[in-house]
Protein backbone atom coordinates (compact mmCIF):
# COMPACT_ATOMS: atom_id res chain seq x y z
CA UNK A 1 0.00 0.00 0.00
CA UNK A 2 1.15 3.23 -1.10
CA UNK A 3 2.33 6.19 1.60
CA UNK A 4 -0.28 8.43 0.40
CA UNK A 5 -3.21 5.53 0.92
CA UNK A 6 -2.35 5.43 4.95
CA UNK A 7 -4.70 6.50 6.87
CA UNK A 8 -4.64 7.51 10.30
CA UNK A 9 -7.44 7.96 12.77
CA UNK A 10 -7.38 11.28 15.12
CA UNK A 11 -10.38 12.82 16.78
CA UNK A 12 -12.51 10.62 15.36
CA UNK A 13 -11.49 11.97 11.84
CA UNK A 14 -9.75 9.95 9.08
CA UNK A 15 -7.00 11.67 8.10
CA UNK A 16 -4.52 11.17 4.95
CA UNK A 17 -0.98 10.56 6.57
CA UNK A 18 1.24 13.75 5.24
CA UNK A 19 -1.08 16.17 5.69
CA UNK A 20 -1.83 18.47 8.58
CA UNK A 21 -4.87 18.47 10.08
CA UNK A 22 -7.17 20.96 9.09
CA UNK A 23 -6.91 24.13 10.63
CA UNK A 24 -9.59 25.25 13.29
CA UNK A 25 -10.82 28.63 11.61
CA UNK A 26 -10.94 26.26 8.29
CA UNK A 27 -12.94 23.98 10.01
CA UNK A 28 -14.86 26.44 10.76
CA UNK A 29 -15.76 27.86 7.79
CA UNK A 30 -16.29 24.48 5.95
CA UNK A 31 -18.47 23.44 8.90
CA UNK A 32 -20.10 27.08 8.22
CA UNK A 33 -20.68 26.03 4.86
CA UNK A 34 -22.21 22.79 4.97
CA UNK A 35 -24.51 23.72 7.60
CA UNK A 36 -25.82 26.61 5.17
CA UNK A 37 -25.91 23.83 2.18
CA UNK A 38 -28.11 21.31 4.54
CA UNK A 39 -30.33 24.72 5.40
CA UNK A 40 -30.73 25.14 1.55
CA UNK A 41 -31.85 21.64 1.16
CA UNK A 42 -34.27 21.61 4.08
CA UNK A 43 -35.86 24.99 2.83
CA UNK A 44 -36.13 23.30 -0.64
CA UNK A 45 -37.78 20.07 1.17
CA UNK A 46 -40.13 22.75 2.71
CA UNK A 47 -41.14 24.08 -0.66
CA UNK A 48 -41.84 20.98 -1.97
CA UNK A 49 -44.22 20.61 1.13
CA UNK A 50 -46.07 23.90 0.30
CA UNK A 51 -46.41 23.13 -3.03
CA UNK A 52 -48.01 20.01 -2.09
CA UNK A 53 -49.77 21.82 0.09
CA UNK A 54 -51.61 24.02 -2.15
CA UNK A 55 -52.46 21.04 -4.50
CA UNK A 56 -54.44 19.60 -1.34
CA UNK A 57 -55.90 23.45 -0.62
CA UNK A 58 -56.97 23.28 -4.30
CA UNK A 59 -59.07 20.06 -4.24
CA UNK A 60 -60.63 20.68 -1.07
CA UNK A 61 -61.62 24.37 -2.13
CA UNK A 62 -62.76 22.81 -5.34
CA UNK A 63 -64.59 20.11 -3.91
CA UNK A 64 -67.97 21.19 -3.70
CA UNK A 65 -70.39 20.38 -1.13
CA UNK A 66 -68.55 17.22 -0.24
CA UNK A 67 -66.72 19.90 2.10
CA UNK A 68 -67.90 21.97 4.52
CA UNK A 69 -68.44 25.82 3.42
CA UNK A 70 -65.79 27.32 5.98
CA UNK A 71 -63.25 24.28 5.05
CA UNK A 72 -63.74 24.90 1.81
CA UNK A 73 -63.13 29.24 2.65
CA UNK A 74 -59.62 27.84 4.38
CA UNK A 75 -58.53 26.24 1.31
CA UNK A 76 -59.13 29.41 -0.74
CA UNK A 77 -57.14 31.22 1.87
CA UNK A 78 -54.51 28.90 2.21
CA UNK A 79 -54.72 28.78 -1.95
CA UNK A 80 -54.10 32.97 -2.17
CA UNK A 81 -51.68 32.93 0.35
CA UNK A 82 -49.15 30.43 0.29
CA UNK A 83 -48.10 31.03 -3.57
CA UNK A 84 -46.71 34.27 -1.74
CA UNK A 85 -45.05 32.44 0.92
CA UNK A 86 -43.73 30.05 -1.28
CA UNK A 87 -42.29 32.79 -3.36
CA UNK A 88 -40.87 34.91 -0.09
CA UNK A 89 -39.10 31.46 0.49
CA UNK A 90 -37.59 30.98 -2.63
CA UNK A 91 -36.30 34.69 -2.37
CA UNK A 92 -34.42 33.96 1.20
CA UNK A 93 -33.42 30.64 -0.41
CA UNK A 94 -31.97 32.47 -3.47
CA UNK A 95 -30.25 35.21 -0.87
CA UNK A 96 -28.36 32.67 0.90
CA UNK A 97 -27.11 30.66 -1.97
CA UNK A 98 -25.90 33.96 -3.33
CA UNK A 99 -24.29 34.64 -0.22
CA UNK A 100 -22.24 31.39 0.02
CA UNK A 101 -21.13 31.81 -3.51
CA UNK A 102 -19.46 35.06 -2.41
CA UNK A 103 -17.98 33.90 0.57
CA UNK A 104 -14.22 32.59 0.31
CA UNK A 105 -14.75 28.87 0.13
CA UNK A 106 -12.21 27.31 3.20
CA UNK A 107 -9.56 24.55 1.93
CA UNK A 108 -10.56 21.10 2.22
CA UNK A 109 -8.72 18.42 1.31
CA UNK A 110 -9.79 14.82 0.09
CA UNK A 111 -11.75 12.76 2.54
CA UNK A 112 -12.01 9.08 1.81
Amino acid sequence: MAQNELRSRLNGELYRLGLKPEPLGERVRRMQLETQLLACEHLETLRGAIAAAMSEAAAVRDGGAAYPAGARDQARTLMESLPKQLQALEALRQAQLDRMARAPKPAVWLRP
